[in-house]
């Protein structure tokens, strides 16, 4: 065997390489966190994508979009879609509703030469390709949530589901393992569902609390005009959350559900008063202690947008408790957690661009 003797342009060549390499994954988890890079390939004019353990082709995915906007079907059932759309607008399911909506938006673009759509989405487009990103995120880690799309499937159920599988991309996002819970012990009452963290091994809870509204994102209704929403009860949220009594820190992610500018009144600092009776009445241990450690505040505003206009600014905020019942020394978890919630909203264009 013979050994070749490296001189200094091929080393400083291998060193760049590699220095390269490493600056492009720090921007690519800065900006979509710590997901599996889009595993594809092209052959015979077809594009092959491969998601968790199963494999998808198209002829006509041009774009990682267009890929998103058939994936949800490819889940779904194509049956299932058309029998949504024999019912009344008022009660299909709300992923439908988003579909059907961008299908609107996009044929009253104008595509540029090479035949794509390059425009900034309405609300409605973009809650179907969050949507069906966070989706794919999840499918492709390969965790099994039947259960969850199930629910999804459900238009009562819907909301609360799709808030649940938002933490659940976002927590993947941050680069926690999922750990779900047994859905078959219905007299247990348990959370979400739970993550660790492999850089430190905790354990953490995770709830996911979204504020009903009527007649918004599929519950039953009539739906209130925007001047007569108001914040509502989120304390009793909160509690209901931190009544499982869990043993490992617990982290709560709550959905304000809220049209953008009251959102911003309310979680975007202008009104701490009225942020803080929320949190005034919040059920505590007997020796005066905090069920949660960190509260996640969302405000995914996207079907509260028009047709004709970008999609609603969403708000976010964080509470953390100083005085918790479980302590933790290494709190760089929250920032994994706050860090994946702000990268929602990132979808790739292009296949290879993850």
């Amino acid at each position: 065997m013979s050994i070749k003797e490296l001189n200094k342009e091929d080393l400083s060549h291998i060193i760049s390489t590699f220095e390269k390499i490493k600056k492009a994954k720090i921007e690519k988890d800065k900006r979509y966190g710590k997901v599996k890079s889009i595993i594809y390939t092209s052959h015979q004019n077809k594009k092959f994508m491969a998601v968790g353990s199963n494999l998808y082709f198209s002829e006509k995915w041009k774009t990682f979009p267009d890929f998103l906007f058939e994936f949800v079907w490819r889940i779904f059932g194509k049956e299932w879609y058309d029998n949504e759309c024999t019912k009344n607008i008022n009660e299909q399911n709300e992923i439908v509703k988003w579909f059907n909506k961008s299908l609107e938006f996009s044929q009253n673009q104008i595509p540029n030469k090479d035949g794509l759509i390059i425009a900034n989405p309405n609300g409605y487009t973009s809650a179907y390709l969050l949507f069906s990103y966070d989706l794919y995120t999840v499918l492709n880690k390969n965790i099994n949530i039947d259960a969850l799309i199930h629910r999804l499937r459900d238009r009562i159920q819907f909301q609360g589901a799709r808030y649940e599988l938002f933490c659940l991309a976002a927590c993947i996002r941050g680069g926690f393992n999922i750990v779900l819970e047994n859905e078959k012990e219905s007299e247990k009452k348990h959370v979400e569902f739970k993550i660790n963290d492999p850089e430190t091994n905790i354990t953490y809870s995770v709830e996911a609390k979204s504020k009903h509204r009527s007649g918004i994102l599929g519950q039953p209704g009539n739906v209130i005009p925007e001047e007569k929403i108001r914040v509502g009860k989120m304390t009793q949220l909160i509690n209901n959350a931190v009544l499982k009594d869990e043993k490992h820190p617990l982290i709560i992610f709550l959905e304000f559900n809220l049209p953008p500018h009251y959102a911003d009144f309310i979680i975007g600092g202008k009104s701490w008063d009225k942020l803080l009776k929320i949190f005034d009445n919040i059920n505590k241990t007997s020796e005066g202690k905090d069920f949660f450690n960190l509260i996640v505040l969302t405000n995914h505003p996207h079907h509260y947008g028009n047709d004709d206009s970008p999609d609603p600014e969403r708000i976010y905020s964080l509470v953390y408790s100083l005085n918790p019942k479980c302590v933790i020394a290494n709190k760089n978890s929250f920032n994994k957690i706050i860090n994946a919630t702000l990268q929602y909203g990132n979808v790739p264009n292009k296949f290879d661009e993850l």
